[in-house]
């Protein structure tokens, strides 16, 4: 309690009681205040899950990738990534915690524009371009994501109880599964085995409007089908 803010001897006593430093957690924040989301309702929270669709939404359908389009967020999150793993070794006891936000950041820093680049790549018959996301981008991102899932797992059992890591568990094995299906298609169409990849084929469209978007159901944004008979 203060008559007025002060910055610095907030920052002193944020230390004291926590054993972290202020300016890592503040930073924490920019995983969902994102470019994306600066574009406009800047301080309306309620826009601040950024990572969580560019995170989960998939690879192929990418129902968010028109909303992104022209927002750098892979060099936002690889800036990110690197203020993260610094902080990862002067929080004390939540050093695993900012371990895991690391490897979030690395993930959306490939994740992020990866389906928009695809896309283009296909559509502009660029088969060299293909060929590198076959081989080693999306390998990569399968690989990202894997030890993603294994940080977060660590921390949620040091945190809380077991139960409800298995929606996590089954979120991850649908994003991997759904990389790997990704890379298949990618090759088949390079080998001539199909004419097409459908799902770059359809034309992408805004969801639900134009900029950022207020949407935090994970069952909405997955995939255009049904997930769940009530989803």
């Amino acid at each position: 309690y203060a008559d007025s803010y002060d910055e610095e001897k907030f920052a002193r006593r944020f230390k004291f009681c926590t054993g972290g430093e202020l300016s890592d957690f503040e930073n924490i924040e920019y995983l969902d205040r994102t470019p994306f989301v600066m574009k406009e309702n800047a301080n309306d929270p309620y826009y601040y899950n950024s990572s969580k669709l560019m995170m989960w939404q998939d690879i192929l359908t990418g129902l968010f990738d028109k909303n992104y389009e022209g927002c750098d967020h892979d060099a936002h999150y690889a800036e990110l990534t690197e203020k993260l793993r610094e902080a990862a070794g002067r929080n004390g006891m939540f050093d695993s915690m900012f371990e895991f936000l690391t490897l979030t950041a690395h993930t959306l820093a490939k994740k992020s524009e990866m389906g928009l680049r695809l896309t283009a790549a296909y559509r502009s018959g660029d088969r060299e371009a293909l060929v590198r996301f076959a081989e080693e981008e999306l390998p990569e991102l399968f690989r990202r994501v894997s030890e993603l899932r294994i940080s977060h797992m660590e921390n949620w059992m040091e945190i809380y109880k077991p139960f409800g890591w298995d929606v996590m568990d089954m979120r991850y094995g649908s994003l991997l599964a759904r990389i790997d299906s990704a890379i298949r298609q990618v090759k088949a169409y390079l080998e001539g085995k199909t004419e097409r990849i459908e799902e770059l084929e359809a034309e992408r469209l805004y969801f639900d409007k134009e900029g950022p978007c207020k949407n935090n159901i994970y069952g909405t944004f997955v995939s255009p089908s049904r997930i769940d008979p009530r989803a």
